[in-house]
């Protein structure tokens, strides 16, 4: 978890009020903690939004405003450690283009997406892995559930005592 937060921060965040989690026990409170960790919360000193955790992302396919590309392949980089080549990551939504440009291995890369209103074109995650696929030690996996999701980056090890945790949780390899 993200040191600069301590649980009195966590427990003012909505979704650990609507998840109800002080009165959570076991396996139900470590699944919503689970979900809780990738998301990200205000920083009140800086004003900007903070992952709780660099090791799950709760992903929702639909965004408040709009698409922000940029932010997702920064997510699924620091999933990894922030051990991908990636530099200037910047996304965009406006009516001359939708997608994000970024700079992988000093390659300058350009990726037009579709625009669904609010909605994430899902394409990018393939689209990433495939590039990214020679420098990734592990795998990317996703649980759905509905248009959330939470993304993690498992080994086969880590997947198998997930399952073990969550037996009622389906997990799958995000390709």
């Amino acid at each position: 978890m993200n040191s600069k937060f301590s649980l009195t921060d966590f427990r003012s965040q909505a979704s650990w009020q609507h998840w109800d989690m002080d009165n959570k026990t076991g396996n139900d409170f470590l699944y919503s903690l689970l979900l809780f960790s990738g998301q990200a919360i205000q920083d009140t000193t800086t004003g900007t939004h903070q992952p709780i955790s660099n090791n799950a992302y709760y992903f929702s396919s639909e965004w408040d405003e709009s698409v922000n590309y940029g932010e997702i392949i920064t997510r699924l980089n620091l999933l990894t450690g922030n051990a991908l080549p990636l530099t200037e990551v910047s996304g965009h939504f406006n009516s001359g283009f939708t997608g994000v440009t970024f700079f992988y291995r000093k390659e300058f890369h350009r990726w037009e997406m579709d625009r669904f209103d609010n909605w994430t074109d899902e394409s990018i995650f393939p689209r990433f892995i495939a590039l990214a696929k020679s420098d990734l030690k592990k795998q990317f996996y996703m649980h759905y559930d509905g248009p959330i999701g939470l993304i993690l980056y498992y080994t086969e090890t880590e997947v198998r005592n997930f399952r073990r945790q969550f037996p009622n949780t389906k997990i799958v390899t995000l390709e």
